[in-house]
Formats: C-alpha cells, sequence, structure tokens
C-alpha cells in the first residue's frame, strides 16, 4: 500500500492523531510495522488469520504489565475494524533492535542481569492468566518443518549440510518422546531483532514482538542468544535466571537443537522469497555452533 493509504488508514484508529511523519520498517517477517511521528508504532500483520494471535499477545502483554519487569514492554493499544483486532499499536521504546546497530553491540552484565531477571518473570506467568496461549512447539509442529526442510531445502544444499542438519534433528526428535517437562510461557522469537538497545544509555531497555508467544520449553528463550553471541553469553543470562530446573540441562537443550534450529527458520524464509543464495552466513553460524553440541 502507498503512504497515503497507510495514513487513512491509521487515522481511522484516531482521528485527532496528526501524522507529520511515517516511516515503514520492511524487515518485519510477519507484520507491516510502522513508526509515526517517531513516537508511535503501528502493526499490521501480513496476512489473513492473525486476529487470535493478537489476543494472545494483548493477553501476554496485560500480564507482563501488572508485574515489573526488568526490561520495557510494549504497551499495546488494540485496533479494531467494527469488532475484528486487526493490529496493535504502542508509544516508541527508546532506542534501536540490537541487530541493527553495527556489530551487534555487546551485552554487559546489567543487560545479562535485566535479560534474566525479565525471562524469569515471564516463564513464571500462570498458565491460568493465559487462557489463549496455547502449545505450538508439539512434535508434530517440528516434524513438519523437518518434512518441509527435506523436501524443499535439502536438494539444493551441500551433502554435508544436509547431513549435518539430519543429525541435529534425528537427535531431537528422539529426545522429544521422553519429554515430561512442563511448559511455560515463552516470548518464542528472542532475537537482536527484538532486544530494544539504547545507545545514549548503553544499555538494554525493553523487549517487543510478542506474536510467538506460546507455553514452551523455556530453553527455546535462549536460542537467539546462544545463536548471536554464543555460549558465554547463555551462560551469564543464566546466571540471573531463576528456575527449579537444572540450569545445566538448559544449557544442553540450547547447544544440541534451540540454539541450532535458527538456520532452519532462515532457510524456509529464504526459499519462501526465492533467495536461498543468501544462506551461507546462517549456514556456516550453524556449523561452527554445531561443534559445541557434542555432536560427532
Amino acid at each position: 500500500m502507498t503512504e497515503s493509504i497507510w495514513i487513512e488508514r491509521i487515522s481511522q484508529f484516531d482521528s485527532t492523531l496528526r501524522i507529520h511523519k511515517l516511516e515503514m520498517i520492511h524487515s518485519g517477517w510477519d507484520h507491516t510495522i510502522l513508526f509515526v511521528n517517531d513516537t508511535i508504532v503501528f502493526r499490521f500483520p501480513k496476512k489473513r488469520g492473525f486476529e487470535m494471535a493478537l489476543h494472545k499477545e494483548l493477553e501476554l502483554n496485560r500480564a507482563l504489565q501488572a508485574r515489573q519487569t526488568s526490561l520495557s514492554v510494549p504497551r499495546l493499544t488494540p485496533l479494531f475494524i467494527e469488532e475484528t483486532l486487526v493490529g496493535l499499536s504502542y508509544p516508541l521504546i527508546a532506542g534501536v533492535p540490537v541487530e541493527t546497530i553495527e556489530n551487534q553491540t555487546t551485552l554487559s552484565t546489567i543487560d545479562y542481569q535485566h535479560l534474566g531477571n525479565f525471562l524469569t518473570t515471564l516463564h513464571r506467568i500462570t498458565v491460568d492468566e493465559l487462557p489463549n496461549l496455547h502449545a505450538t512447539h508439539s512434535h508434530s509442529f517440528w516434524d513438519t518443518m523437518y518434512a518441509q526442510l527435506q523436501q524443499n531445502i535439502f536438494p539444493q544444499l551441500e551433502t554435508n549440510v544436509s547431513h549435518a542438519i539430519n543429525v541435529v534433528y534425528e537427535t531431537f526428535l528422539e529426545s522429544l518422546s521422553s519429554n515430561n517437562r512442563k511448559p511455560v510461557p515463552i516470548h518464542g522469537d528472542l532475537t537482536t531483532a527484538n532486544m530494544i538497545y539504547n545507545q545514549g544509555e548503553q544499555k538494554l531497555v525493553g523487549i517487543i514482538d510478542f506474536t510467538d508467544a506460546q507455553l514452551s520449553d523455556p530453553a527455546f528463550d535462549f536460542a537467539g542468544l546462544y545463536w548471536t553471541y554464543g555460549l558465554d553469553t547463555v551462560l551469564s543470562v543464566l546466571r540471573y535466571y531463576k528456575t527449579d530446573e537444572c540450569k545445566q540441562g538448559i544449557v544442553e537443550r540450547v547447544k544440541r537443537f534451540y540454539g541450532l534450529q535458527p538456520l532452519f527458520h532462515h532457510l524456509l524464509y529464504l526459499h519462501e522469497q526465492k533467495e536461498l543464495d543468501k544462506a551461507s552466513p546462517f549456514v556456516n553460524r550453524f556449523l561452527e555452533l554445531k561443534k559445541l553440541g557434542g555432536f560427532k
């Protein structure tokens, strides 16, 4: 849509808002993201059928707002057309996504502490508070992703890369049969794209985009940190993370699958965009991290 159409659409929700500047962010996989006057964010799903996901995100957001979190989360306002929830808006959290900073700034001890405390708060929200939050990472979910990789991606990969993915994936699927961990609310996409950093204050200040929130293994929320920063950062955050579970178990699940599976999402997304030729950096990172997982 053109800028004028977006301005007209936004005005449906707030006729008093005077739009002097509109910036569209093109990096979102699932949403069109618009910055208005450098102060307000509007998010609209790119595909139909996202209404329940928006309700789920609102529900989790209210639960987080009711607690004192160590990092800010967006104060969401639902956007309705008639009675249908079509998007969300919120005041901009002052800062930029870590991924937009050159060399993705090194996190500090304070950042580790804030991340550990934030994840503790999130993972301890009771399921009763979140009736619309469900488990997505089922055995069938991972089976389906594996089948998509085998069918669409493997024929275009070098044999050694396909073999490496097979080893990681088969090992993980075998472990699922003995999994009796109680799922908790997770962010589901805690990557540097969704971590807001204030360069003036030189610290993390917020976490955004809970679109992929669900009930799942808490170890999953350490995957993005592992993929970008490596094991030392995961261990540093875990020092401030409170759990009744053995933390070494979390580390092993991150090293052996969750911290490696970002490659699979990147490959499927690049295939969908017909840009699989851009996969090399992601493949190389996967192979580098796989060595730390204890695979033969």
